[in-house]
Parts: C-alpha cells; sequence; structure tokens
C-alpha cells in the first residue's frame, strides 16, 4: 500500500462502498457488541428518568440534561453549597427520547442504539480519511482502528455518551463535506462549492446542540485549507473562514447567556483564576494527549486536584515528553507528505474544548480519528517491507488496549450495578418518603436513588451519604459501624481514614468542601448532625452521625459497602447476628456469582501482576 503525496481522491463503485459498510458493522458488532448487554450506569440512571417524566417541547429537552446536586440524587452532610450542570443539547435528547420510546426504555435497545450510532460514525470516519489519504486501503485501516478506539469503549457502552457518537458523526460529515466544497476530485483547491458549503454548516451547527466541543469546526476547517491548499487557499478563503468564527462567537454568547457556568462545581470544571492557568492548560493538553497515544485511560486523577506534587509534575513531565517525541518523530518520518498535519491538528484541536473539563475516556473518542489519521500518514510513507508488518502490530497495539479498557469499563458498570442490586437483595419496595442512607458508598454510584426508585416504581424516596468508598467503584477498606445509643451511629475507620484518596477528595471539591476537617467540629443538617471524633493527619478515621429522630424508624434504611459486600443493609435487631450476615452474603453471592465475577475481573488482573 502506499499513499501519493499529490494522488487524486480514489473513486469506488457502489458494491465496493456497500461491501466496506457491511464490513464496519460486522467489526463493530464483532468488537463492540458485548456493549448490548453493559446495562444502566451512572447518569443514565437520570436521563431516564427525564425521557420518562418529561415532554418533547424545547425546555423540556434543555431540562434533560441538567444536573442538581444534591437535588433528586445522593446528599453529602459536609457540601456546603449546591452544585448544578447545565448542558444545552437538545438534538442529543430528542433523538435519545425517540430511542426510548422505540424500545420502551429497554437498556439492550438503547445500547443497541449506541452500536448503530458508532457504526455511523465509521462511515463517515472512512469517507474522510479515504478522502485525505488518497487511499481507501490506508482509509480503511484508519476506520478500522476507530472501530476499536480504546477510550471509545466507553463512549459506546454508555448510553449518556449519546452526545459524543452523534456530535462526531455531525463533526466529521461536516468536515468532509467542506472537503468536498473546497477541493476538486484531484484534491486541488477550486471555487468554493456554495452547496456542499452550506451542507457543512448545517451539519456543523446541528452538532453543536448535541455536544458543544464540536465548536472546533472553524479551526479544523482552516487547517483542511492550510494542509492540503496553502496559506493563498487559506487567505482566498477567508469570507468563509471569518463567517465560521462569527457562528462560533455567535454560539458561544447563547451557551454562556443562557447557559452560564458559575454553578458548575470546583474540581469538574477548572477556569482561569491566576496566569498560572496558562501552564495549567498546557499541561493538561499534554495529559490528554499523551494518555491518548501510550492508550492509558482518560480517567486520569492528575488535573483534580491541580496538585503541583513531585509525582505530579514528573508525570505530566513524562506525558509532555511522549507528545514531544511522537511530534518530532512523525515530523522526520512524514517529510514532503501532503496534508501530513492534518492529522496532529485534528488531534489537539478537538481536545481543546475539554481542557478544563475533568477528564473521561469518552473525551478521546473526537480526536481519536487525528491518531489514527496520523498513524495511517506515518505507515505509508514506510518501506513497503515494513508497511505490513508495522500496520499489524499497530492493529496488535490498539486491539490489547481496547480489551483492557473493555474490561476495566465492564468492572466499574458491574461495581455501580451492584450496589442497588445488593438493596433491592434485601429490601422490599419501600413507602413513600422513606429515607436511604450510604456508608462507604463508591462516588459514582451517586445516582443509585434514581436506579432503585425505577426499580421499585416508588418515586418520593431520598437518599445520603455518610461516607465515600476509598476506590471509585468499591470499598477496598475494612472498617466498623456501631450504634452506640438509639440516636446514634459512629463510622470508624483504621489510618489514613476517609478522605484522603483522590475519588475521597474530589468528592469534598466538587461539593464545595473548603474547609479542613478538625477534631471535634460538628457539622449540623436536617436529618442528622454530624460529629469528627477522631482524625490521622489529613483523613477522617472516627465520625459520629447524631439523628434527630430514632435509627430504627421504620423509614430509615442504612447500607454498608465492604470488601465482601457492595452495599448490604445494616440492621438494628440483635438476630440478625454475624452468621446470619455470613449466610446472607453466600446467598447473595451465588445469585450474582457472574457479576460479581466480572466486577472483581481486573482487580484480580492488578493483584497478579503485583505479586508478579
Amino acid at each position: 500500500m502506499s499513499c501519493a503525496v499529490n494522488a487524486p481522491a480514489p473513486k469506488t463503485s457502489l458494491r465496493h462502498e456497500l461491501a466496506v459498510g457491511a464490513l464496519l458493522a460486522l467489526a463493530v458488532l464483532v468488537f463492540q457488541g458485548a456493549s448490548l448487554w453493559d446495562g444502566v450506569r451512572h447518569d443514565d440512571h437520570l436521563h431516564r428518568y427525564k425521557l420518562r417524566t418529561l415532554g418533547w417541547g424545547w425546555h423540556d429537552l434543555i431540562e434533560s440534561t441538567t444536573f442538581d446536586f444534591p437535588g433528586r440524587q445522593m446528599s453529602f452532610w459536609w457540601q456546603q453549597e449546591p452544585a448544578q450542570w447545565r448542558y444545552p443539547r437538545p438534538l442529543k435528547m430528542l433523538i435519545m427520547k425517540a430511542e426510548f420510546v422505540l424500545v420502551d426504555g429497554r437498556p439492550i435497545g438503547m445500547h443497541a442504539f449506541s452500536l448503530i450510532w458508532h457504526w455511523l460514525c465509521t462511515l463517515v470516519v472512512y469517507r474522510l480519511c479515504r478522502w485525505v489519504l488518497a487511499s481507501w486501503r490506508w482509509g480503511l485501516l484508519v476506520t478500522f482502528l476507530f472501530v476499536i478506539n480504546p477510550n471509545g469503549a466507553l463512549a459506546v457502552s454508555w448510553t449518556a455518551a449519546h452526545d459524543t457518537l452523534i456530535s462526531t458523526f455531525l463533526l466529521v460529515a461536516a468536515v468532509y463535506a467542506y472537503a468536498r466544497a473546497s477541493f476538486d476530485e484531484q484534491r486541488a483547491p477550486t471555487a468554493l462549492r456554495w452547496r456542499p458549503w452550506l451542507l457543512a454548516v448545517l451539519l456543523w451547527v446541528a452538532s453543536l446542540f448535541a455536544r458543544e466541543s464540536t465548536i472546533v469546526f472553524p479551526a479544523l476547517a482552516l487547517g483542511l485549507d492550510l494542509c492540503f491548499g496553502g496559506r493563498g487557499t487559506a487567505w482566498r478563503r477567508r469570507g468563509v473562514h471569518v463567517t465560521h468564527v462569527l457562528l462560533a462567537l455567535l454560539y458561544l454568547a447563547w451557551r454562556f447567556w443562557l447557559f452560564p457556568t458559575g454553578q458548575f462545581p470546583g474540581g469538574y470544571l477548572d477556569t482561569p483564576a491566576s496566569a498560572g492557568y496558562v501552564l495549567w492548560a498546557i499541561g493538561k493538553w499534554a495529559e490528554l494527549a499523551g494518555l491518548l497515544l501510550i492508550h492509558l485511560p482518560l480517567h486520569s486523577p492528575l488535573d483534580y486536584m491541580s496538585s503541583q506534587t513531585a509525582p505530579v509534575l514528573v508525570v505530566h513531565f513524562v506525558l509532555l515528553a511522549v507528545v514531544v517525541a511522537t511530534l518530532v518523530g512523525f515530523a522526520r518520518a512524514t517529510r514532503g507528505v501532503r496534508g501530513r498535519w492534518f492529522g496532529p491538528l485534528w488531534l489537539f484541536v478537538c481536545f481543546a474544548p475539554v481542557v478544563p473539563i475533568a477528564s473521561m475516556p469518552h473525551f478521546a473518542y473526537l480526536p481519536f480519528v487525528g491518531y489514527a489519521l496520523s498513524i495511517a500518514a506515518f505507515l505509508a510513507v514506510q518501506p513497503r517491507s515494513r508497511q505490513r508488518r508495522a500496520a499489524v502490530g499497530t492493529v496488535a497495539v490498539v486491539l490489547v488496549a481496547f480489551g483492557g479498557h473493555r474490561l476495566v469499563n465492564r468492572a466499574s458498570c458491574r461495581a455501580e450495578q451492584l450496589i442497588a442490586a445488593d438493596v433491592q437483595f434485601t429490601t422490599p419496595p419501600p413507602k413513600p418518603g422513606s429515607k436511604l442512607f450510604f456508608i462507604n458508598l463508591p462516588l459514582p454510584a451517586s445516582f443509585t436513588t434514581f436506579a432503585l426508585r425505577e426499580a421499585w416504581g416508588v418515586d418520593d424516596i431520598v437518599g445520603y451519604t455518610l461516607t465515600v468508598a476509598s476506590q471509585p467503584h468499591r470499598m477496598d477498606r475494612p472498617s466498623t459501624v456501631e450504634r452506640i445509643s438509639p440516636y446514634e451511629l459512629v463510622v470508624s475507620a483504621e489510618p489514613p481514614g476517609y478522605f484522603t484518596t483522590v475519588s475521597e477528595r474530589w468528592s469534598l471539591k466538587i461539593t464545595g468542601a473548603g474547609a479542613h476537617f478538625e477534631p471535634g467540629m460538628t457539622v449540623p443538617g436536617r436529618l442528622f448532625d454530624t460529629t469528627v471524633l477522631e482524625m490521622a493527619g489529613d483523613g477522617v478515621t472516627k465520625l459520629k452521625f447524631t439523628f434527630h429522630e430514632p435509627l430504627d424508624r421504620s423509614d430509615y434504611y442504612f447500607y454498608v459497602s465492604t470488601p465482601e459486600r457492595p452495599a448490604y443493609r445494616l440492621r438494628f435487631d440483635p438476630a440478625f447476628d454475624a452468621a446470619a450476615l455470613t449466610a446472607e452474603t453466600a446467598r447473595f453471592r451465588a445469585e450474582h456469582a457472574r457479576e460479581l465475577a466480572e466486577r472483581d475481573v481486573f482487580p484480580k488482573i492488578a493483584g497478579w501482576l503485583r505479586r508478579k
């Protein structure tokens, strides 16, 4: 295979196009089909509630992507001020609502739509990359890498990430339409074709109402003209590019005027507070690109704390070195290849809108197109004797990384779902107005009350988090819970105690808890007061919860997450002793053996690696 520097865009027959479409559909089904059984997780539950209860109007579709903390979610005793996520993504919610109605809300049906959107994305990625690389073979390689995009495993598995899939489809289609408007069949600059350009603009504007990060279209369109036509072409198109920028500014004015980010919680959105923000943003940008290049999950906690500790700085330096070395090697290898910088430009530009946001793996779904384009451009200039081996090796590396991401994703899905499953295992549907209190709750499970409301068919229940688990998806430390009076609970953990891991500290940051804990301090609450009894350094080792009503009220339910159980029910009944708990745990583990095995697969692999 070769990638000619000035080759025309390849022409193919209808039969060829249909064959490629069928091949890509098969690839999506083979490699991503397991996501059909991933179930419902995290803010999927909130979306499902709003899709069921809100209508089809503009206001309802906007409200569908508004998150209030605590609102109907968990309440945290340490939360000092309300927080709100507000996203104007009506197109995404309109499509999701139509899908929800068509499949009657069945999770497997919603996941099937995710697979369809992923397949549609592969079709437009193939068309664009075939044009950029002037080769349908290299275009197909790029598209196959996109199918198994490691960080994209979450985007396909998580139905709440529909906005990522829909917006990627629309944006890639918009860029391809602009390429056809700006260049002729020989990939040479030509007089602008107005119909394809208008189509590109319409597709881009539509994408903005699915996800804001597609605001990068003006930079991609300008980059396309610069990379394939040069500065002269970009200058002749200056009216078009100015129009793109004005439309983007108009959208941003609407976005931030009607939907300000003032209530976004700290730690989730970091905005400029000093001149040091520039260096922080550069470090975050290098972090995102570096993690993508080495195929590690974009769950990195490095940016959560804005920490400048030595380990964090070293990791950022290493990631920056990876990015710089990759760019230098790419520049040397692809010298003379037309349009070679379009792939790297795509990768870095598409990360720009999410630099201020706490990292998530699906953020790499759209930038991965640029990564795959760059890989193909690099491989295409290698000697023929090495091309095939290098291509096979690249696919193998990405495929192994994809498998690892799928394992992690599946484990996190199951860990979260088992919380609600354990609650339902011990608790029949409670009466309306009931209160659920969670000890050692994993932070991603803060949507558990939504899951339980839907499962029980009881809308009026409220959840409260007393302590957060040490790890994002499970409690991996022993703890004790004692009832010292009819109104008082004491929760203890060995040093380093609570609020010391990244997950726990981030829970403080996003809920606005800026004050440090001190022994003896008491935080009053509506249902209970919380007193810090003992600390070890910055960690809290003992907490007392003094309730205003008796603990054994019929509408109070207490659940504890432990290394053995996701959320067993704490009973204030002397007859329910250690033997009864052991027997109940054995029954639970037998009933959910497969889900527990899926949850534990990644910790088991990590433990095996540590032992080795």
